[in-house]
């Protein structure tokens, strides 16, 4: 069989409530050409079971069993066996609109891109969570439009110069051969993964674009990882992604340091 022409990979821990739904976006993208990739993290609810009945009914549907190591751990057993021109990511309670991939895939395709890059709409699903919403929701939309071809330091220097900087690594479609020839993985074992693994692939493209569309739906839900009361692990989480991505700004002298840091290099 020929390989796909976009892996999705959705890691799954727990999420018995909200899984039919991600399932449902992603299974029903009017983009058919794709692989499922389903990283159980050692879920000890229904979620295994959701996985299997969809799996039975729709052959793109792989699923990875693993004892529970992690969102970064998942994320990365997934990307290791991706066999798809472009990598995807969605969270497990998250969703896609449906012409989102197909959308895309058509503009990777189009202008050959390394990473393509788009927004979201932030929505709560528990009525206590709607202030958090409120005061976040700006954060998945970039406040300038990015339409034309960047090199990636060049469209992180603009980002970080207007606040537009989205630290999500579910708001990109990136080629596969990009992310294994740069060694972008994700941080194990940590919070706040994304930021480091967004940052490096963001700087390492050549070719990076922006579609100023809202095509996934990021879920506020109670005691999931960006509610949940933060503790030290939370602050270790960011001292290191913070430590990882300064670091790599000093060895690509065309990102502007001060605008990640407030200070020149």
């Amino acid at each position: 069989m020929n390989p796909p022409q976009i892996s999705v990979i959705i890691p799954v821990f727990n999420v018995e409530k909200f899984l039919p739904q991600c399932l449902d976006s992603v299974t029903g993208q009017t983009f058919a050409d794709i692989e499922i990739i389903c990283v159980n993290d050692g879920s000890t609810d229904k979620s295994p079971e959701i996985l299997s009945r969809y799996a039975d009914r729709d052959p793109r549907i792989r699923i990875i069993s693993r004892t529970n190591g992690g969102l970064s751990a998942a994320r990365n057993a997934g990307l290791k066996i991706a066999r798809g021109k472009y990598i995807f990511f969605i969270d497990s309670d998250d969703w896609l609109e449906r012409d989102a991939l197909r959308d895309l895939y058509t503009r990777a395709e189009k202008d050959q891109l390394d990473l393509l890059l788009f927004d979201a709409d932030a929505f709560a699903d528990d009525p206590s969570l709607n202030t958090a919403v409120e005061m976040q929701k700006d954060y998945y939309i970039r406040n300038k439009c990015y339409d034309k071809i960047y090199k990636g330091a060049d469209i992180l220097n603009e980002m970080f110069k207007n606040n537009d900087f989205c630290a999500c690594v579910y708001l990109m479609l990136a080629r596969t051969d990009f992310y294994r020839e740069n060694n972008i993985k994700f941080i194990e074992k940590i919070f706040h993964e994304d930021e480091p693994f967004t940052f490096q692939a963001i700087a390492s493209a050549e070719r990076v674009a922006h579609i100023n569309k809202r095509y996934y739906k990021r879920r506020y839900r109670q005691n999931s990882i960006i509610t949940i009361k933060k503790t030290f692990a939370h602050a270790y989480g960011c001292f290191k992604s913070y430590l990882f991505i300064t670091d790599f700004a000093k060895t690509n002298k065309n990102i502007e340091y001060k605008y990640i840091t407030g200070k020149a290099l």
